[in-house]
Parts: C-alpha cells; structure tokens; sequence
C-alpha cells in the first residue's frame, strides 16, 4: 500500500489477518473490520469493501470509477484510490514473504527508523517491529498475545490541548519572479476555548507567536501545497521562566566581568596598559633619535638616512619566538577569507618586496614592527621596482639604478600621489603598453603596502 498522507510518499505492507491504522483509517486485509477498509483476496481474486464514499483512476489509461460505501467491489491494482481525504495506491498482488530490517548505522537519520521489541505475555513471546522515529507520528501496530490485545506506537507523543485552533487562511508570499523561494507566510487562525468561553482570532507568524494559557505557538511550516500550516508547541511554564532568570544572571555575571578587577578582563585590562606605556617610550626613543627630522606624510623635506632606520627597527626588533606566537593569530583579510596572520604576513612581503625577510627580520617581525612604528616604514626601501623603467625611478624621486623605493617616495610633500595622472590613463586603456603595466603594477604593491 502506497499513501501520501502528509505530504510525502509512504509505503506499507499490509500482512494478512492484519489490521493498521494509517493516519487515522484502518486498513485490513483478509481480516474484516467494521469501520475499516477492507481488502479480500479468495481464491485469486481481491476485493474491496468501505465505509466510505469515493473514486479511483486506473493510472494506465485515465479510467475514473466511483467506489459505493459498503459494497464489495473489485479492487483495481496501480489506480489512485481517493475517500476519506486519503488517497492511497495498491501497486501489485500480495505476495509471500518476510519483512525484515537491516541497520544503517545512521542513529541520527531524520528518515523513518524501525525499533524491534519483545512482548512477553506469560510463556508466550511475540516480536514487533515498530517503524516511526524522533519528531514522527509512528504507526499503530495492533496484536492479540494470549488473552491480551496489544497497540505499540514508537515515534512522538500525542497531546490534548485544552482548547482548539481553526486555521481560518494561511497566506505566503513568495519573492518576484520565483515559485518556491518565499519571502515570508503567515497563518489566521482562531482560537476557540469552551472551558473559559473565549474566541479570538488572531495571527501567528514570524516572531508573532500565539500565547494562550501557558501555550506558545510559533509559526514552524506549512504543506507543500500549501492547504495547511504546522505550528510548533511550547508547553513548559517553570522551564521557560527558569531560562529567563538563568539569562538575566547571566547578564548580571558578564556586567561584573567586565568591571571587576580580578576578572580576565581586568588582566587584560593591565597587559594592555603596560604595552601602551611601552610603545609610547618606543615613540619617544624614536623623537629623540630623529630630533626634528619627519617624514613625507608629515610634509617635511628632510628624510631619515638609511642607517638611522636600520638602528631603530633594530633596537626595537620583536624576537623570533614573540613573533612565531604572534603569526598563529588567526585574522581574516579584506577579502573575507580566514587565515594565520603568518599567512597575511608572508603574502604581503612577498609581493611587495619579492622577498621572504626584510634584512634579518622574518615576516611576522616585519608586520609587528610596521604595527608599532608605521610612521618609521613609511620611510623604509622596501617596495621592489623591476628593472628598465628609469621614468618610474625619477618620478619617485631615487636614484635610476634604485632596486627597492620607499612608501613615501611615490608621495610629494603635500601628500599627493605622485602616479595618479599616469595611472588614469594606464588604467583606461583596454590593452596597456609595458611602459603602463609597469606603473600598474607598482601602484598595486603601493596600495598593498598602504593598505597593511
């Protein structure tokens, strides 16, 4: 037997002197039951007998019947059986077997799981295999074991609410120009309470929930073909205020983390205030060893010499290990991707300098002393320039045979940018010349660096 109750297909087998409830209608077969659908196989021939009005159609050539409640009738194999708002498909002849399950291991499948128990009743014992599962209605399973008659459901319990819900439209908007993407749905329902004596209607939909009695309803789902609509439940009055107490302590111990001394913040708090004491001294170290000597992006004329450079990132060079520590810090760059920033630092001195070291500092030590003194980089050499291009050295203002140009070269004294007006017309150009791929590419290493 095939169904689609709910929305999806399923499938049972029907065993004879059987009897199963399927959403809500008993199914016999070779055993009859008042109120049930009854199947009858005698010497070959099946038959069908219900209580119900309805109508089938042979798949095979669209040929519609009408099915007479109470009355016995031949049953049609692959014809799509509609009464009592079920509809349902016998695809073939009974057939003698045995039904058995095999395990797949996946204890957290959300598809329809079989759970196998041994009733005992006395010296007698009977094996049932139930199939439902976590969050599914199981299927009845009804036997006689002795004198003792038997219903096993494995899957989610059922509850009486002490008041109904009518839906009276369910509506969902979809986004233009799709048809399954909704934008958002919403249900109209009506509450009816015959012990308070209370109707209301009201709506439930995306963070408007319905709450009645101690009975929170959210709006959870709908049918596929959108005749119906699932609301979850939430029932726990002690649970649910217990949780909102829990947060407000919460809240209270993460304010008192933040201000109490003794607290990891406050740690933090003091490591934070000892390195900013300590770059300031460095900052200071660096106004006396300069005296009244800037930089270009301060507009002044004089610029440090190479060997001044070189003693302070020296003295104040972060050792192998700091920096090895620092390079496991985990960043994510302006692209979005997370990565070490022993991964940002090696990329960026690699394209900026074509290098793996700046002197002898690795590149995490380079990183963390551009941090610390950006304004003392900003004079460093360290932007590679190839080979050939002597109009891009003199612009920058260094000598014709210069391999390496500093970040502040290729700006003037009033901070302009000494390549704009030739990468304006670089850049519009569909198929550059060498000449302007050359300003192209420096222009990206300066912006690389500028950017660090």
């Amino acid at each position: 037997l095939v169904e689609s109750g709910e929305g999806t297909r399923h499938e049972h087998y029907l065993k004879a002197g059987e009897v199963q409830n399927i959403h809500n209608v008993l199914f016999a077969f070779n055993k009859p039951t008042d109120g049930a659908i009854n199947i009858a196989m005698n010497n070959g021939i099946y038959t069908i007998k219900t209580p119900f009005e309805g109508d089938f159609m042979r798949m095979a050539d669209q040929f519609k019947g009408r099915v007479t409640k109470d009355t016995v009738q031949a049953l049609m194999f692959r014809s799509l059986y509609n009464m009592s708002g079920t509809q349902f498909v016998f695809p073939e002849p009974a057939i003698k077997g045995k039904i058995d399950y095999v395990s797949n291991n996946d204890y957290k499948t959300k598809e329809d799981a079989a759970l196998t128990v041994t009733v005992k009743s006395g010296d007698l014992v009977k094996d049932v295999t139930l199939i439902g599962g976590q969050g599914k209605t199981g299927i009845p399973q009804s036997f006689k074991l002795g004198d003792l008659e038997y219903t096993l459901i494995y899957g989610r319990k059922t509850y009486q609410l002490p008041f109904s819900i009518k839906l009276n439209d369910f509506i969902a908007e979809k986004h233009p120009g799709t048809e399954s993407s909704y934008s958002s749905f919403e249900s109209k329902v009506t509450v009816i309470d015959n012990e308070e004596k209370n109707t209301f209607h009201t709506r439930v939909f995306m963070n408007n929930v319905l709450d009645y009695r101690g009975y929170r309803f959210f709006q959870a789902g709908f049918e596929p073909d959108e005749s119906g609509t699932r609301l979850s439940v939430n029932h726990d009055f002690w649970g649910t205020w217990t949780s909102y107490i829990g947060y407000f302590l919460l809240y209270i111990g993460l304010m008192a983390i933040l201000f109490d001394k003794n607290t990891r913040f406050g740690d933090l708090k003091r490591k934070l205030d000892n390195v900013k004491r300590k770059k300031a001294k460095m900052a200071a170290g660096a106004m006396l060893l300069f005296g009244m000597s800037g930089f270009a992006q301060d507009h002044i004329h004089e610029k440090p010499t190479e060997k001044q450079i070189d003693s302070l990132l020296q003295k104040y060079k972060v050792s192998e290990e700091h920096a090895a520590k620092f390079g496991r810090v985990i960043i994510q760059d302006a692209g979005g991707r997370m990565k070490p920033v022993n991964t940002f630092s090696s990329e960026l001195l690699r394209k900026v300098s074509k290098s793996d070291t700046y002197k002898d500092m690795n590149s995490d030590q380079v990183l963390l002393s551009m941090t610390m003194f950006d304004k003392v980089w900003y004079s460093v050499p360290i932007i590679y320039l190839k080979r050939g291009n002597d109009s891009l050295r003199k612009i920058a203002g260094i000598d014709v045979k210069a391999e390496y140009a500093a970040l502040g070269d290729f700006f003037d004294n009033q901070g302009n940018y000494k390549l704009s007006k030739l990468l304006e017309g670089a850049y519009r150009e569909a198929v550059p010349n060498q000449f302007q791929k050359d300003f192209i590419d420096i222009d990206k290493r300066v912006n690389l660096l500028y950017s660090a």
